[in-house]
């Protein structure tokens, strides 16, 4: 086991309607409202839900705004699958005080 890993950070979610997902994580297992974000030009909007240290990063990326990232299937530059886009989880952040010996032990 890599001890240099902390506890899980958070995990992203592509989701398609940003307001239900809200709805449901507060109203079935009472997540709040952390901190919102977004990208016009990547037409994304994120939202980050919360309760007690458990974190969960939803994003929606919007049809109608410019749509620069489906189109190019770029994210930060770096090439992704169309399927990035569609609901599902994106990643699983972990916490870690000792980055180099976590990346050097995986």
């Amino acid at each position: 086991m890599n001890s240099a890993f902390g506890n899980i950070d958070h995990v992203a979610i592509v989701v398609a309607n940003m307001k239900r997902t809200i709805a449901f994580y507060r109203r079935n297992l009472g997540f709040e409202i952390e901190r919102e974000f977004g990208n016009s030009d990547l037409g994304v909007r994120a939202v980050v839900l919360k309760r007690g240290r458990s974190r969960i990063e939803l994003f929606e990326y919007s049809d109608a705004k410019p749509g620069f990232a489906k189109r190019t299937r770029r994210i930060h530059g770096i090439k992704v699958n169309r399927d990035y886009f569609t609901p599902g989880i994106r990643h699983i952040a972990f916490r870690t005080s000792q980055f180099q010996t976590a990346v050097h032990g995986l």
